[in-house]
């Protein structure tokens, strides 16, 4: 594989006479450990503990041909992760309210240089401001859903989750409607789907290769786990369908993962009635999201 030359130069300080622009991000991943850690990261007029981001990245200059970068590694800093627990713009900070990591659509604001538009200066203090003002109003949207769905799970939705939320604009309400709406429907398709599967397992329940569906289905989830993109998820239903394979209760989840946009994934899982009492309705808990599929995900931890 030939050696990629094109990469965003992350300089220490901001260049004189480039040009701005913005760097969009897509097919991100994002993670942190020991392997993937730098210390203290002082790039870019930041100073915070830092992670590995592999992702696409495409730099838009007013007046000039985009430019993208594809499949390339960068060390940024800890906010941009979209697990763990918050952070603030400096490595000593501490923020107490949501955070969601990078937003795609926002962009991050940068320099460019006009001779090589593969250097970029991204401005990280001006990116974390602007990504303040899209978390708040997420959060707000999360806590006016968990407003609206009432009941035991909704007020400790509201004061665990969203403790220091604010309330929701006029003009965000719109977007609470659709947001609700689009879930309702995502998860209709969902529950669609798995009746037809279902049908299609209770036509062939005298099969006796089940143990076989089993292992395979075993053999997915450890593939996923090994080779997914860790995303965290808010289980919204939690419910034993009164199936079995292979004698083990299954049972089906809908998770709502924490990405942009927020989006509902079922998980039809065999570790009976016991197991699936470690996921409550409400929990936030880590999934792993396949690498090629976005709908097939496994447990993440």
């Amino acid at each position: 594989m030939a050696k990629r030359e094109l990469a965003p130069g992350f300089l220490r300080k901001p260049p004189s006479g480039w040009l701005p622009g913005r760097v969009y991000v897509s097919n991100r991943s994002t993670w942190q450990g020991e392997e993937h850690r730098t210390g203290v990261y002082h790039d870019e007029r930041v100073s915070s503990f830092s992670a590995m981001l592999e992702a696409d990245f495409r730099v838009v200059v007013d007046g000039r041909p985009e430019h993208s970068f594809h499949d390339d590694r960068r060390v940024v800093p800890e906010w941009c992760l979209d697990v763990g627990a918050p952070t603030g713009k400096r490595w000593y900070q501490v923020r107490l309210k949501p955070q969601y990591g990078l937003v795609p659509r926002i962009g991050l604001p940068c320099l460019v240089d006009p001779a090589n538009p593969s250097n970029v200066w991204i401005d990280w203090d001006a990116a974390y401001d602007e990504h303040v003002v899209a978390w708040e109003q997420e959060a707000a949207i999360k806590k006016e859903i968990a407003k609206r769905k009432g009941g035991i799970d909704g007020t400790l939705d509201r004061i665990f989750s969203n403790p220091f939320t604010r309330d929701v604009t006029p003009e965000e309400a719109a977007l609470v409607d659709q947001r609700i709406a689009d879930d309702a429907a995502k998860e209709e398709a969902i529950r669609q789907r798995f009746i037809a599967q279902n049908e299609a397992m209770q036509a062939s329940k005298t099969d006796p290769d089940e143990l076989t569906e089993l292992r395979r289905r075993e053999a997915e989830a450890q593939r996923i786990f090994a080779e997914g993109r860790l995303v965290l998820a808010t289980v919204r239903s939690n419910s034993v369908n009164g199936r079995t394979l292979a004698g083990i209760p299954l049972v089906f989840i809908v998770f709502e993962l924490h990405e942009d946009p927020p989006r509902r994934v079922g998980l039809e899982y065999s570790f009976g009635k016991r197991g699936a009492a470690r996921y409550p309705v409400g929990k936030t808990v880590k999934v792993k999201v396949d690498p090629n599929d976005p709908d097939l995900i496994t447990m993440g931890e």
